[in-house]
């Protein structure tokens, strides 16, 4: 045996693996080491209409239609301030009158000016009442009727205004407004308070309005009709 015949036993040297020299090397890509960032960690998803980074179409857009925002006045039941009907009574006896709405409740320090509540049925009422409220229990709501009262469901003219314009309404009534505002039925007494500007024309049925209120629509063209 000479030293410069001295050979390695077949098969224990591999040659290098070359990476990063394209796609057809099989080693192409991230060249074995891994993607980076976000794509790198677990739970990774991508996002739908992601557009790398950049505002996506749905952004760019112009927006238009009805706009279920804070002007047409939309709220999560969370979001309700609780008022129970024998409270309802002790307010209206405090301010000695027979009208409970947001002003009453407001004067009361119940509630701040844009908070709403809703009216349950704890305790007990035995004054005729005219209460006005966002919301109510659906026994809140026939205690104030067997006492001699009236439950009437607050709206405000411009989340009016947003299903007219929605929908293309000529007229809006307690039955139009139970099909598109799921808490409220068609035998329920509807009382509209204005706010913000009015813009379109249509005739509204319901049951009380505020003075400015009525003004607006009939400045439009639109006709008031008290059920």
């Amino acid at each position: 045996m000479e030293l410069h015949n001295l050979k390695p036993i077949a098969g224990s040297n591999k040659s290098n693996t070359r990476l990063a020299r394209g796609q057809g090397s099989g080693k192409g890509g991230t060249a074995t080491r891994g993607t980076k960032g976000n794509q790198s960690r677990a739970g990774h998803k991508n996002k739908r209409k992601f557009e790398g980074g950049q505002t996506p179409i749905q952004m760019r857009l112009p927006k238009r239609g009805f706009n279920n925002h804070q002007r047409y006045q939309s709220y999560n039941a969370a979001e309700y301030v609780p008022v129970n009907v024998d409270d309802l009574q002790y307010f209206a006896e405090q301010l000695n009158t027979n009208v409970v709405d947001v002003n009453t409740l407001y004067q009361a320090g119940v509630i701040k000016k844009e908070q709403h509540y809703k009216v349950l049925a704890d305790g007990e009422i035995t004054k005729a009442l005219e209460v006005t409220a966002y919301r109510f229990s659906e026994k809140a709501k026939q205690e104030i009727q067997a006492a001699g009262g009236n439950a009437y469901y607050f709206f405000k003219l411009s989340q009016i205004q947003g299903i007219v314009h929605k929908y293309h309404l000529k007229f809006v009534n307690p039955k139009t407004i139970s099909t598109y505002f799921d808490y409220v039925k068609e035998t329920d007494k509807i009382h509209v308070e204005a706010e913000g500007d009015l813009t379109l024309t249509f005739d509204l049925h319901v049951h009380k309005i505020s003075a400015e209120a009525q003004a607006q629509v009939e400045a439009k063209g639109g006709k008031v009709t008290i059920l």
